[in-house]
């Protein structure tokens, strides 16, 4: 976690994915990113200028960014990432001068953000935009319990995620990798039902009902958490050669509720 020092007050925020719930992910996900800072942040990390089009790219998404966006449009959307990162209250995120809120988003909150855009989670290294690399993991604990990941077999010297699974699990999982798309407000709002349905506790099996009723204790589980399971499991879904085809639907079974979740955190992120 990071302090934030605003005078005599002190609050603390998110700094690694570690930091970070899958909870407040979903609200960040639901605030609106404005479009022409992800124009800009898309063509700043692609820029290369031994390439003519790519800074030409870059200099269109300058040029595009009004006064508007400088000192109303991107600084309340700066307000709006602290305040769902840290424990800034929002009466005080919304007093934060532009050049204070551009300040904290741009040192400490701007990779997750970019996390969003990317459709991949990085990481900020020494000032440089990386990908991040999850912890290899068979369990993770949430609160008293500890839940599982599933088996990996060594078949012929290689590895096997899920090579265990009972074919109901591998057929819903498999449903992600048929439809194009990437990050969404909806498929990000799904990931505790995707975690309730691979993370499970010893011995047990996979079912719907226990799955729907975990939904909000997997809202608690941390995003290293989260990124470590769906590495694992994208080593062996069909389709999984891009980490951004992970994030795409929900099993059908369940589908109605993950909207419905969503639609939740989208009333309260409005």
């Amino acid at each position: 976690m990071i302090r934030i020092q605003l005078g005599k007050k002190r609050y603390h925020g998110v700094y690694l994915w570690r930091d970070m719930t899958l909870e407040q992910y979903i609200l960040l996900a639901g605030i609106q990113i404005p479009e022409r800072y992800q124009k800009y942040a898309l063509s700043n990390e692609r820029l290369d200028y031994a390439r003519k089009e790519s800074l030409d790219q870059y200099i269109d998404a300058i040029q595009e960014i009004t006064e508007e966006d400088l000192t109303v449009t991107f600084p309340n959307f700066y307000r709006r990432v602290i305040e769902s990162l840290s424990d800034m209250p929002h009466n005080e995120a919304t007093k934060l001068k532009d050049d204070q809120a551009a300040q904290i988003f741009d040192f400490y909150f701007r990779p997750f953000v970019l996390s969003l855009i990317f459709n991949t989670p990085v990481v900020s290294l020494f000032g440089q935009i990386r990908d991040y690399e999850p912890e290899t993991r068979k369990l993770i604990r949430i609160g008293r319990h500890f839940y599982h990941f599933p088996k990996t077999l060594i078949i012929q010297g290689e590895e096997m995620p899920l090579a265990k699974e009972l074919i109901v699990t591998y057929a819903e999982a498999c449903d992600l990798f048929r439809k194009a798309g990437g990050f969404t407000r909806e498929d990000i709002g799904s990931l505790p039902l995707l975690m309730a349905i691979y993370c499970r506790r010893q011995g047990e099996e996979y079912e719907e009902k226990r799955s729907l009723e975990r939904i909000e204790i997997f809202k608690k589980a941390t995003m290293d958490q989260v990124w470590s399971l769906f590495f694992y499991t994208s080593k062996r879904l069909p389709g999984s050669g891009s980490f951004t085809l992970l994030f795409l639907t929900v099993p059908k079974a369940i589908t109605k509720v993950a909207r419905a979740t969503t639609s939740t955190y989208s009333e309260t992120v409005a």
